[in-house]
């Protein structure tokens, strides 16, 4: 069956994209759509649809011998095996640009109820209290200055949306020329340099050996009362270990976290309760909208391919893996 079109989907998959997906393969041969469930389920699958919690991993691969492409509904790609996937010329993609909007917006949910105090007016209002006026004393973020650790498709469109509110924009990026930095108006800044000057400080790499512990305990010793550290990237871009050793040492700054180094985030973990700490559960790309646009997205480019759109046959398809973009490709080359 390795010219058939049976499409595995390996976790949740939108009703409106698996409905696309049926309509295009019917009538094609040997088509249908599998519910992966098991290893056993695999074994017809000529592509499939996964998410974060099913790691195409080499054992996985082998299970499906007919596989010949495979697609995460995702922005990250930790959990496919990039190199394993090569090997057995079987072709992947992703789908990042879905969860662009979503993304940057919780960034700015969280920037302001750390910058307002929202997240301690909610506790009194769950409380029946009406709070003081200390308690909720917060600061403007018009006029400050906001710095991004990565100006990709996200931090871009953070970015865009700090200068709205009328802040100085400043960033890090290595990958990127100055070009780059003077299409968005950010001012170029060396990592340390930017975590003196921002006021605001979000994270938007993806997880890399280079940006593992990006953000460690040489860094949070700098910040200052008041300042604001956002991660809305992944957990292990900032040394976790070295937050809850700053935290408990008195050290100075917010932090506003949707993403952490082990998820679920443990119930026993210190974070859940310090003051100078909002936790979210990894919720960043969670909308409707989101959920629905990467499935589609997925699908599409899963059956282009597999040759299922017509004059698709050996074409790419959108955001195709590994990625081209330099901070990947210059991991490889000496």
């Amino acid at each position: 069956m390795k010219d058939g079109f049976v499409v595995g989907v390996a976790d949740r998959f939108h009703a409106e994209a698996r409905a696309w997906l049926t309509e295009k393969l019917h009538g094609k041969k040997n088509a249908r759509i599998v519910d992966v469930k098991s290893g056993a389920d695999l074994a017809a699958c000529n592509g499939l649809i996964v998410r974060s919690k099913f790691a195409l991993t080499r054992a996985r691969l082998a299970q499906a011998p007919e596989l010949r492409a495979a697609v995460t509904a995702t922005a990250g790609f930790e959990h496919m095996d990039l190199a394993a996937a090569q090997e057995r010329g079987v072709r992947l993609a992703y789908t990042p640009d879905a969860h662009t909007a979503p993304a940057a917006e919780l960034t700015w949910a969280l920037a302001l109820t750390a910058a307002r105090k929202l997240n301690s007016a909610w506790r009194a209002q769950t409380e029946a209290r009406w709070a003081s006026r200390d308690e909720l004393l917060g600061e403007n973020l018009s006029g400050r200055t906001y710095g991004i650790v990565g100006l990709g498709r996200i931090g871009r469109r953070v970015g865009r949306i700090a200068q709205a509110f009328g802040m100085k924009l400043v960033a890090y990026d290595p990958y990127l020329d100055d070009e780059a930095f003077g299409n968005i108006g950010a001012d170029r800044l060396a990592l340390d340099e930017l975590i003196h000057a921002a006021d605001v400080i979000s994270l938007h790499v993806p997880l890399t050996d280079e940006t593992r512990r990006l953000i460690h305990g040489g860094h949070l010793q700098h910040l200052r009362e008041g300042q604001i550290l956002i991660n809305t990237s992944r957990g292990e871009v900032l040394a976790e270990d070295n937050l809850l050793t700053h935290l408990k040492a008195g050290g100075a700054g917010v932090f506003a976290l949707d993403v952490f180094a082990r998820e679920p985030l443990p119930a026993d973990s210190p974070l859940w309760s310090h003051p100078q700490v909002l936790c979210t559960p990894h919720m960043g790309a969670l909308t409707e909208a989101a959920f629905r646009e990467a499935s589609l997205q997925a699908a599409s480019s899963l059956l282009q391919l597999l040759g299922a759109i017509e004059g698709t046959q050996g074409l790419d398809a959108p955001n195709m893996l590994p990625p081209q973009a330099e901070w990947y490709t210059s991991r490889f080359n000496p």
